[in-house]
């Protein structure tokens, strides 16, 4: 129907209804009159404006300004949206009338301009023109779906060659072998949770958070992530309260290991600086493992560059905030692996290391030392063999290095 039909029909209709109504007004009308009139206002047919089919906003942005926007590449954000479609949590069913449903790039691109920018939902479900509650749900299933496939995002290597393809790419960076990947933390600043003890999740900046910890590549995709411990918890106990902790003889093997700063634990899989020795061997020692955290290190400022909720997240349910978490990191990962960077992740990237900054990064995380914990047995042979391992590593270094 053109809009000149429409508006023939309107001013027809309307003609019809000042006719009845001067008809009802009128002395002489009677009740067959009256019928008469009742019969032909029930059979005008009357048009309901119908819902204009929602237009494509992926092809209505320039390129750089999707990117700024969304805070990815349209090839990569294609992707996505049509593995989410195709995904059990896109819903299926249409035939509920009313409403036409939300198209899955209206729910993928609603959730990457939420996650994007520090702007309220009321903002984001005006601009996609939905409701609050709507964008709510539709946050839900993307968040839910991106946690879905996690597990095949965010991973280690599933065989040894990949593995030996990493610990080759850290020995180009610094020179310290035999490193399957390097560990941190950092703090995501949330609201108080609902039904939980608040004071538990204050760090020692007086802010309330939450604690991610993140084992990266050479190239700072995320091999692992683990979030949710309240960020009073020492990071090493969150080191022994995620599920990597225990599978490390089995990740590690072929004198492989992870390497993290003074906070963890020293073992045969995991090795740190040493601590209160200033010999020349000890110092080149640290220098190497020092430049080999700096991918985590910029992993962790690449992901909150991207997303910038994760500067404060306002979710009221501690659940809620660590599977939107757990998204970013994924989303980090899909677009680490399509290579797409913005232009502010240039400077991350190119960023010099200071060598003295031994801490957590952007001052995020508290700088003791490893907790203090009774050792098992098994925990006690371990780190003697980490010791071990260290000193080895640390004279094979100096023989290749140190020397001038």
């Amino acid at each position: 129907m053109t809009e000149t039909d429409t508006k023939s029909d309107t001013d027809d209709r309307k003609r019809k209804l000042a006719l009845a109504l001067a008809i009802l007004e009128s002395s002489e009308s009677n009740d067959s009159t009256d019928d008469e009139i009742l019969q032909m206002l029930i059979k005008e047919r009357v048009l309901r404006p119908k819902h204009k089919k929602r237009q494509s906003l992926m092809e209505s942005y320039a390129e750089e300004d999707f990117r700024r926007e969304f805070r990815m590449k349209r090839e990569t954000c294609s992707k996505i949206i049509n593995d989410f479609e195709k995904s059990p949590f896109y819903p299926k069913n249409d035939s509920h009338g009313g409403t036409p449903k939300s198209s899955a790039e209206n729910h993928v691109l609603s959730f990457l301009k939420f996650a994007g920018s520090k702007t309220c939902i009321s903002e984001v479900a005006s601009q996609f023109c939905i409701g609050e509650s709507t964008f709510h749900r539709q946050c839900g299933r993307v968040m839910h779906h991106l946690n879905d496939i996690a597990p095949s995002i965010i991973r280690f290597p599933k065989d040894n060659e990949e593995k030996k393809a990493i610990a080759h790419h850290f020995e180009q960076i610094s020179g310290f072998p035999g490193v399957l990947g390097c560990i941190g933390s950092t703090y995501i600043p949330i609201r108080a949770p609902a039904n939980k003890n608040k004071s538990s999740y204050v760090n020692h900046q007086q802010q309330i958070s939450i604690t991610l910890q993140g084992i990266c590549d050479a190239n700072g995709v995320f091999l692992d992530v683990f979030t949710g411990p309240p960020s009073k918890i020492h990071d090493a106990r969150v080191y022994k309260l995620s599920f990597v902790y225990q599978r490390l003889p089995e990740l590690c093997s072929d004198d492989l290991h992870l390497i993290g700063d003074e906070t963890y634990p020293l073992s045969d899989h995991m090795l740190v600086p040493y601590m209160g020795q200033n010999d020349q061997t000890s110092i080149n020692y640290n220098s190497a493992l020092q430049l080999s955290l700096q991918p985590v290190e910029k992993s962790f400022r690449l992901l909150k560059q991207r997303f910038k909720q994760l500067s404060r997240l306002d979710f009221h349910q501690v659940d809620t905030t660590t599977k939107f978490t757990i998204a970013c990191c994924v989303l980090h990962n899909l677009c680490i692996l399509d290579n797409d960077f913005l232009l502010e992740d240039v400077d991350v990237q190119t960023c010099q290391y200071d060598g003295n900054a031994t801490n957590h990064f952007f001052d995020n995380l508290c700088f003791e030392a490893s907790e203090p914990f009774e050792l098992t047995s098994e925990e006690l042979q371990s780190k003697q063999m980490g010791e071990i391992k260290r000193d080895r590593i640390s004279a094979e270094l100096w023989v290749k290095y140190g020397k001038s």
